[in-house]
């Protein structure tokens, strides 16, 4: 009669399977790190590219709501240079239109760029009783100083306006004939 004795597994098993369970487990490891840092980096694409649409969007509202007219600066800031600043009104009822003076500028350009837009708000109700804003000339803005900034985004390496004229030359400066439109 013969006995049967389970037979265990030698050290040297143990060793080759612990080993390749480590390795395994690095591998694993690192694949699920890889992954992590994908997903990290494409939300924060995602939220650049969102955050990039809500300021697109926000200079399209300023732009299709800007007051250009002869006796109103446009395009200066308060020491009459070439600025990315100009009035702009709301639509509202009588009783709560605006005009804003919005100015959009890159601060810190060489320590770490930033997008920032100023807004000065004024009510008609608290204008005088003709109703007529005093909004400076087409040489100043002088209300600048009054706007209250905050930042839209960091990391902008560079804004700039460019302005095409009539005849399809991009210009960078604002340059409007008000005797002569067209």
């Amino acid at each position: 009669m013969t006995i049967f004795r389970p037979k265990g597994f030698t050290l040297v098993e143990l060793l080759v399977a612990i080993s390749v369970l480590a390795i395994l487990v690095v591998i694993m490891t690192r694949i699920i790190g890889m992954v992590s840092d994908t997903w990290r980096a494409g939300r924060a694409r995602a939220d650049k590219f969102s955050q990039a649409r809500m300021v697109f969007g926000m200079l399209d509202r300023d732009v299709q709501s800007m007051v250009l007219r002869r006796d109103l600066a446009a395009f200066r800031d308060k020491s009459g240079s070439n600025a990315c600043a100009f009035y702009t009104q709301r639509p509202g009822g009588e009783g709560d239109r605006r005009f804003s003076l919005v100015e959009y500028r890159l601060d810190n350009p060489t320590t770490r760029p930033s997008l920032v837009r100023a807004d000065y708000g004024m009510d008609y109700a608290t204008l005088s009783p003709t109703r007529v804003p005093s909004l400076g000339n087409t040489n100043a803005l002088p209300d600048l100083e009054h706007a209250e900034a905050r930042s839209l985004s960091d990391g902008i390496v560079g804004f700039a306006w460019q302005f095409v004229d009539g005849s399809g030359i991009p210009r960078d400066n604002f340059q409007f004939d008000h005797a002569d439109p067209s």
